[in-house]
């Protein structure tokens, strides 16, 4: 007699795993991606390797990955030397992927974010099929978020130029798509809820904190749009085990090795200083909306009345249950709206503001307002609306990132002149940080001196010293050295033996 015995582990997680998860494509989807993928990739990388980058936060993500290949460690990020505990290491590991390939220059800096951005537009797309089974609301929901914009630091609040910069946002919002696209398709394959935990845990290793809104979302549509059933399912569970396999493992890693430092550093003065702190310099709670503002010019009144009617669709659809399709559109806007609110609630409880933290939800807002215009206009008129907004107010491609032209032109001049022996000294008056800038284009580790007195006892040590400086604030030092190369206001300077002689003489 046979006696049955309970599957162990690995057989379970197998039976999970069994089945079908794919996206059902036709051959129209295949040519709307392909043509939407061709437009994006011009979009976003149209001369993407010209300029320079800025200083906050590009350059100093872009360092970051070139010091793994400096150390040849990419398990702890440096930058300057020194561990460098602002965000997980997932981005500065494909950036320096990316350096392998096209060398450590603006182009590798950036192909990473591009090629993320290009991906999430054709994501927004599936998603917007999936979830109201019209593709006239996908299509232009991703034409929405191709809309351009020339000023030069517009990535504060424009879709595709957040894509266009070195930041690690763009692979944020791809996580949140993903995270969002396997929710919505849990309903009808419950094995979704174990891949949701990949883009979960992810979100954790791009941003640290900041992953924390596609729980949030997450959390907030099971609560608001799903049935409880769903709540107690294991593959839930396995899901919530998988973000922690991804995300836990370098966590808990660094601790071990660096302890009270990475704890300090990572968990309370970053991660909570991001919370507390005033990063964004402003506590006008109207920021956001504006920031929104600028980022749908033309399309922002539509964009508002788009939230509102979706709030009363799913308030309607509480009250009065009617066909079925119907409970289906209203379970899709409440998912956009978790999608919307989470974030939205999030940034502005928190003390800091900066405008690209509100660029996430742009993705929900533009299906959003595409299925409001698919409704009033019909799918054809709806469209040809979108796409004459788009053309007619931003005829243009997007223009290269220049943020720092004369850090990028003098600091690189540097690599010609110095000795490997010379000491590089960033002279940056009331400043706690060297400019990211000036240190990536230098390519070596540079001395932070931020006032004239410690200045001054600097270059009078022995030695070979040159110092990188606004011309501002050379001017009222400028005794100590002379300049050998200006560009665009900003300086290198050789130390005069004569002064470091006279202390010396002392």
């Amino acid at each position: 007699m046979r006696t049955s015995r309970r599957p162990d582990l690995r057989t379970r997680m197998a039976g999970l795993l069994q089945g079908r998860l794919h996206i059902e494509l036709y051959k129209r989807d295949l040519y709307i991606l392909l043509l939407l993928g061709v437009v994006a990739a011009t979009v976003m990388f149209w001369r993407l390797g010209e300029g320079s980058l800025g200083d906050y936060d590009e350059a100093d993500y872009a360092q970051s990955a070139r010091e793994m290949l400096w150390w040849s460690d990419f398990n702890t990020p440096r930058w300057n030397g020194m561990e460098f505990f602002d965000k997980p290491p997932l981005c500065y590991w494909l950036t320096a992927l990316s350096y392998k390939v096209f060398g450590v220059n603006e182009f590798g800096a950036r192909f990473v974010s591009a090629c993320v951005g290009v991906l999430a537009i054709l994501l927004t797309y599936l998603l917007g099929r999936s979830l109201f089974g019209q593709r006239a609301v996908g299509l232009g929901a991703a034409i929405m978020l191709l809309t351009a914009s020339r000023n030069l630091f517009s990535h504060g609040y424009n879709f595709v130029s957040l894509a266009r910069v070195g930041m690690l946002d763009m692979s944020l919002i791809l996580a949140m798509l993903v995270a969002v696209w396997c929710v919505w398709h849990s309903q009808r394959n419950p094995r979704y809820l174990v891949w949701l935990g990949l883009p979960l845990g992810l979100g954790l290793m791009i941003k640290s904190i900041a992953g924390l809104m596609a729980f949030g979302i997450v959390g907030l549509f099971f609560l608001v749009g799903l049935p409880w059933k769903l709540w107690w399912r294991r593959e839930l569970l396995w899901g919530g085990l998988l973000s922690a396999l991804v995300a836990l493992p370098w966590h808990l890693g660094q601790l071990w090795i660096w302890g009270r430092q990475f704890w300090d550093s990572y968990m309370v003065s970053l991660t909570v200083g991001y919370v507390t702190g005033e990063q964004g310099h402003t506590k006008n709670v109207l920021f956001y909306f504006r920031s929104i503002q600028r980022g749908f010019p033309v399309l922002y009144p539509v964009v508002a009345l788009a939230v509102l009617y979706a709030l009363c669709r799913v308030v309607c659809g509480r009250i009065v249950r009617s066909a079925e399709d119907t409970v289906a559109a209203s379970r899709a806007l409440t998912l956009l709206l978790c999608w919307t609110t989470v974030p939205m609630l999030l940034y502005n409880v928190s003390r800091s503001r900066i405008g690209w933290y509100m660029i996430p939800i742009y993705p929900a807002l533009a299906l959003l307002t595409m299925y409001l215009l698919v409704t009033v206009l019909r799918s054809k008129l709806a469209l040809v609306a979108v796409l004459v907004a788009t053309l007619a107010f931003n005829p243009w491609l997007p223009r290269a990132s220049d943020s720092n032209p004369g850090v990028k032109v003098v600091a690189s001049y540097s690599q010609y002149v110095l000795s490997q022996d010379a000491v590089l000294v960033n002279y940056w008056p009331g400043s706690y940080w060297i400019r990211p800038a000036a240190l990536f284009y230098a390519d070596r580790p540079l001395l932070l001196v931020t006032s004239e007195p410690a200045l001054r006892r600097v270059l009078k040590t022995p030695g070979e010293f040159y110092v990188l400086a606004d011309g501002k604030d050379w001017e009222p030092v400028q005794d100590l050295g002379q300049v050998l190369y200006r560009s665009g206001g900003y300086v290198l300077v050789k130390a005069q033996a004569s002064v470091r002689g006279d202390e010396g003489g002392q």
